[in-house]
């Protein structure tokens, strides 16, 4: 998992951003989600956000445009970390996202912006072939947010700033790209995270790939313990070109849905259809990634924020009633009298 070493990085003192048809803290569909354990700054806390700032070029009038934000500060970075930024949109096919580093006030190196590709397991939706799958990215808009890293080596030496340079040169309406200010991500096994954090309830569309996560909610006197964490299946990509499916949605042997189609929705916490722990307030979703295959939807990591709500804080009380096996069993006592 990828979890934000103190915030976003600090601007430099008199440094500004550049823009020309980007929307400062707008320009996307959404905001950028806040991470598990991240505050907003309205309760007096420090502002913590990995969106705390952000430019967009969504404007819906197919205007293009550029960014060049103002330089942050970029401390040295310690083994385990990654400087990251959060993209939206898209980072290809006229559109554009780089590194910018300097040394004080002059540039001393460009890096692209480039985020991992989706390994090809042979699943196409409803494209018939590989070149309408083409097509069909392509018009995707890929509205979601994702985190786009940067390793050390990578880092030019001497570099002591990093801002970022954003391209716009499309015009149709899935022509835009949105970007947060860059950050220093800890790289941390989600075993290391998931120690201490309470009961895990693995989804049962991925409980065969990860049968060992965690210590399961128990079960005991007709109520479930509330989850810590839930890790369920991956959201499912849209397919905007009806065609002709593929007979073959996945391949032999694999154990993970990788495109389920409602993702979370559905399942254990999904309120569309009723899903065992559908009233938890607010899920927020950890920003994780496969080490060997980072670019592939593997699944989600999911933390209720139960808000001003007590995590099972309510009384039990056990009572015994004898009946008849002729009768059966009476229905369940709700409430109290």
């Amino acid at each position: 998992m990828l979890e934000s070493a103190d915030g976003p990085l600090r601007p430099v003192a008199g440094s500004a951003a550049t823009t020309t048809g980007f929307v400062t803290g707008g320009g996307a569909v959404d905001p950028p989600p806040v991470r598990p354990g991240q505050t907003d700054g309205s309760d007096g806390t420090p502002d913590t956000r990995d969106g705390r700032v952000t430019w967009g070029s969504r404007a819906g009038d197919g205007s293009v445009g550029t960014l060049t934000t103002g330089w942050f500060g970029l401390p040295a970075l310690r083994e385990g970390q990654e400087l990251a930024v959060g993209v939206a949109g898209r980072t290809v096919d006229g559109l554009s996202v780089s590194w910018q580093f300097g040394d004080g006030d002059r540039v001393v190196d460009t890096r692209p912006v480039v985020e991992v590709a989706e390994p090809d397991r042979g699943y196409r939706g409803y494209a018939a072939d590989a070149q309408q799958a083409r097509l069909q990215d392509r018009a995707n808009p890929r509205t979601a947010w994702r985190t786009v890293t940067l390793d050390p080596p990578s880092v030019p030496e001497g570099a002591d700033r990093v801002r970022l340079v954003a391209v716009d040169d499309r015009t149709d309406e899935n022509g835009w790209v949105a970007v947060t200010g860059p950050r220093i991500v800890e790289v941390v096994p989600l075993a290391r995270w998931l120690d201490g954090r309470g009961p895990v309830l693995v989804d049962w569309a991925v409980a065969l790939a990860w049968p060992c996560t965690g210590p399961l909610p128990r079960v005991e006197a007709g109520v479930a313990r509330t989850p810590g964490v839930f890790i369920t299946a991956p959201s499912g990509p849209d397919d905007p070109i009806p065609g002709q499916r593929t007979a073959a949605v996945g391949p032999i042997g694999d154990l993970l849905p990788e495109r389920w189609t409602q993702g979370a929705d559905g399942l254990t916490t999904g309120r569309d259809s009723g899903g065992s722990f559908a009233g938890v307030p607010t899920l927020r979703e950890l920003d994780t990634r496969l080490p060997d295959e980072p670019g592939r939807r593997w699944g989600r990591v999911l933390v209720p924020d139960l808000e001003d709500l007590a995590a099972d804080g309510y009384d039990l009380a056990r009572t015994t009633v004898t009946a008849p096996g002729t009768v059966g069993d009476p229905p369940p006592l709700v409430g109290g009298s």
